[in-house]
């Protein structure tokens, strides 16, 4: 149900196993807005650029502009030169810091990403952790707002709970870091805590801003990196954390919190790195994939919201803006949710770089 609608008689005698390497994955058939017109490796092999043209018989209609180049950066910041340059139109998912020298040339787009960072918390590794009083004034002790500006420019919004802010409502969030001591000293306890992060600038910027917060009340704090591709099998495989700052993409038109907070998740391969367990929250999870009503839909998703926030089991820290960097005259690019990158593209057949103003007699 993932995959899509592709031609039958191209793909059926390719087994499933084989799906990721036919030929067709570079040299597609299909019923979108724009047909590939040709593929430029780099000297080393991997794609550098791909010509699209716009197909004539798009059910929605031919698109607007006629060709697209998709161009592809082993780095952002020779991205970044490029579009200073002018030798590239748009940039998406650019890095806040860039954006300074930019915002006069073109117009930036700030789209709401499902998507959340948080410090998920094991109570099993760290027994101080299993305390109410621990969790929360680690709670009081972040200020979400400095994280936002430090490390994404303001391209955020801080976060109470699991859900990114367009599925559930956000409860006003404290930051009170003398709280934080008062709670920290009434628990009796010296709190040592070890941050595991994936070795991203911007996580192990926010990373270190949080252990910095938490040395602040008290709080003893390292933190730890891996490489992106050794987090599944040396950190989120065996749970081997303390506290976890990674984060979640709860995707979808009707997103699925399941897999996240479910207590039948809670050991590998399943993703509630919190294990986080409730009997009343997985009965709602449960009920909020499988009804049809919209509404009630979402009173599932503000309750869940709910239930999760006063257990802290994580500390849910902001949401990230999916930043855009396009050309002045492009229209019809009002993008305002995406729930992964590709996404600003769904309404691609709409984008124009012209307008031509006709008398209503003639339309």
């Amino acid at each position: 149900m993932t995959l899509g609608i592709v031609p039958k008689y191209l793909w059926e005698k390719i087994p499933p196993s084989q799906l990721s390497l036919a030929n067709l994955n570079t040299d597609p058939v299909g019923a979108g807005p724009y047909a590939v017109d040709s593929i430029k490796n780099d000297s080393a092999g991997p794609i550098a650029s791909i010509i699209l043209s716009a197909n004539p018989y798009f059910v929605l209609g031919k698109p607007h502009v006629k060709k697209l180049i998709l161009n592809f950066y082993a780095k952002e910041d020779t991205a970044v030169k490029d579009l200073k340059n002018g030798f590239l139109d748009s940039f998406a998912g650019i890095s806040p810091k860039y954006l300074k020298d930019l915002s006069e040339k073109k117009v930036v787009l700030s789209i709401t990403l499902q998507r959340i960072i948080a410090v998920f918390l094991n109570q099993g590794t760290d027994k101080s952790l299993a305390s109410s009083d621990v969790r929360r004034a680690l709670n009081l002790a972040i200020d979400r707002n400095a994280i936002i500006e430090k490390v994404l420019g303001n391209y955020g919004t801080p976060i109470s709970g699991p859900l990114p802010p367009n599925v559930a409502a956000q409860k006003a969030i404290t930051y009170d870091p003398e709280l934080a001591k008062m709670l920290l000293q009434k628990s009796k306890k010296e709190i040592s805590i070890s941050i595991t992060t994936a070795d991203t600038p911007e996580l192990i910027e926010t990373a270190n801003l949080v252990k910095s917060m938490w040395e602040a009340i008290g709080v003893k704090a390292d933190v730890k990196t891996f490489e992106l591709t050794d987090l599944e099998q040396l950190v989120i495989g065996p749970r081997r954390y303390a506290a976890f700052l990674y984060g979640e993409e709860v995707v979808g038109e009707n997103p699925d919190p399941f897999a996240f907070w479910h207590s039948s998740q809670r050991t590998h391969p399943g993703y509630n790195i919190a294990l986080y367990a409730n009997s009343r929250v997985d009965t709602l999870l449960e009920e909020v994939r499988t009804t049809q009503d919209s509404e009630k839909r979402d009173e599932l998703y503000e309750t869940i919201q709910k239930e999760i926030e006063k257990d802290i089991p994580a500390l849910f820290l902001f949401s990230p803006s999916y930043v855009y960097v396009v050309p002045k005259n492009l229209g019809g690019a009002d993008i305002k949710t995406v729930s992964t990158g590709s996404e600003r593209f769904s309404a691609v057949h709409e984008w124009y770089l012209s307008r031509q103003y006709v008398w209503n007699i003639f339309r």
